[in-house]
């Protein structure tokens, strides 16, 4: 299988990116080292569910980064349709510059963008998104990637890349096929019930997956928030990181630190009157400029730890 190459005009960085907790199907290419062990190695592979892949059966990408040079391979026969899908994942067909433009003058922003210049906001498809984040609930990175994995090996195709057996997240209808013991059997807790039913209701047509990108925000925060275990903070993952709503911006616990101690002037006694002050504040791409201060403030409070 042939290796082809894409170059880097602007800032980025691999591992930055997929290490960030914006994404949990994409694990490390290194059979030898965890995804989020340090130091982390620069070759991340990834399965394509039949579901949302551009041929309708099992892919699977291949990437590592060296220097301004991305390596990449895959199942997929067609080149240019696996490029495509590779810069659409890892978010390199957002114009950088253009983001920043619309940012504030705002110091504590321009020291995590300085600081992670090539941290990207990666795109993914919108089921293995919900089902991330559903199970995002009081859990720390590792261990909402250690959840995807159970389940895209258990439910999920599998297709072969690099002489590895790799299994790609199953579709709503093969997760359907999950019972809640099953799931609670791979550790998801209470989750397996929240998982169960949103995938019932996708799969039973009670709620079309592809309809918030007709939506407006305000709606499309809405219309998720009918999914079992889906409330205020998870609508808004699901909404920047699966459907590109990027003036969405999940209050998690390091944006409301943020908040207590850099932006009290923004902070109101209800969820969505906050988030609403700090889309006005951030603009139009506040979900972008929330990604760079999570990774900064979570970095920055690990460091000093050390």
């Amino acid at each position: 299988m042939r290796i082809h190459t894409f170059e880097l005009t602007e800032p980025f960085d691999l591992t930055t990116t997929l290490e960030s907790g914006q994404n949990f199907q994409w694990e490390s290419a290194d059979d030898k080292a965890s995804m989020f062990t340090s130091p982390s190695p620069n070759s991340y592979q990834r399965g394509i569910s039949s579901f949302s892949s551009p041929t309708n059966q099992p892919e699977a990408i291949y990437v590592q980064q060296d220097n301004t040079t991305l390596n990449w391979k895959s199942t997929i026969e067609n080149k240019d349709t696996a490029q495509t899908l590779l810069i659409h994942y890892l978010g390199l067909n957002n114009d950088l510059n253009q983001i920043k433009s619309t940012f504030p003058e705002d110091q504590l922003l321009k020291k995590s963008i300085n600081t992670h210049s090539g941290l990207r906001v990666p795109n993914e498809d919108p089921f293995p998104t919900i089902i991330s984040f559903i199970c995002s609930s009081q859990m720390k990175i590792n261990r909402i990637h250690t959840m995807q994995k159970s389940l895209s090996k258990k439910y999920g195709q599998k297709c072969i890349l690099n002489e590895a057996e790799i299994h790609c997240f199953p579709s709503p209808s093969e997760l359907s096929e999950a019972n809640e013991e099953e799931l609670r059997e791979l550790k998801l807790g209470y989750r397996a019930e929240y998982v169960t039913k949103t995938t019932n209701l996708i799969v039973n047509e009670k709620f079309d997956i592809n309809k918030p990108y007709q939506m407006s925000y305000q709606n499309a925060q809405d219309y998720v928030k009918n999914l079992f275990g889906v409330g205020n903070k998870v609508a808004d993952c699901i909404l920047l990181f699966g459907y590109g709503f990027t003036e969405s911006i999940p209050l998690d616990t390091w944006i409301k630190k943020a908040v207590n101690n850099y932006y009290p002037h923004l902070s109101r006694s209800k969820y969505h009157k906050t988030s609403e002050a700090l889309r006005d504040h951030f603009g139009p791409n506040a979900g972008i400029a929330q990604a760079y201060l999570f990774h900064y403030l979570r970095t920055e409070e690990e460091d000093l730890n050390t």
